[in-house]
């Protein structure tokens, strides 16, 4: 019954040659059948299923706790320096193993913020979403200058993802 809460219908089903031929349903799936795990993003909308059947649940971390680095020193690298305030947002992120979603006012440096984490953590891959263009090329710019490497942008009639990644919600 999780399985069939997890299923979202696709937009424009109807038009997939494999729905036409049969071998597909329209939905994507977000519970992997194999594994009987789903993305912690999810967690929220899974724990309310089950409360709601009234189901008895264990929780099993795959990563376990406080094995990310908390900032201390404010110089990230040559090209970026972090305020206070943006210490202490990235290291209450930090706290909560790199989840969660940094909700500032105009100005604060959020996309100083995801450029604090990148060169801290150097992740295999990292996703920063905008919302319109003029803020896809200025944070694709701003994280060449303080990362000093090549974003991949999504957006603006492009398709070119690298291992850091700026992508208009959009285009997803």
């Amino acid at each position: 019954r999780l399985r069939a809460y997890l299923k979202v219908p696709v937009k424009d089903r109807y038009f997939a040659v494999r729905r036409a031929r049969g071998n597909w349903d329209g939905t994507t799936e977000f519970l992997n059948a194999r594994t009987n795990s789903f993305s912690r993003g999810l967690w929220s909308q899974v724990k309310y299923w089950l409360e709601e059947n009234e189901l008895e649940h264990e929780i099993t971390r795959t990563t376990p706790p406080g094995l990310l680095p908390q900032i201390v020193n404010p110089v990230i690298t040559k090209d970026l320096t972090l305020r206070h305030n943006q210490i202490e947002a990235l290291n209450k992120w930090l706290k909560r193993d790199g989840f969660g979603i940094c909700w500032a006012p105009p100005s604060f440096g959020k996309t100083e913020c995801a450029a604090g984490a990148i060169a801290t953590l150097k992740p295999k891959r990292a996703l920063f979403l905008v919302n319109n263009l003029d803020l896809l090329t200025q944070v694709t710019d701003r994280f060449k200058l303080r990362l000093g490497l090549e974003p991949g942008m999504i957006g603006d009639s492009g398709w070119d993802p690298h291992r850091v990644t700026v992508a208009m919600v959009q285009t997803l």
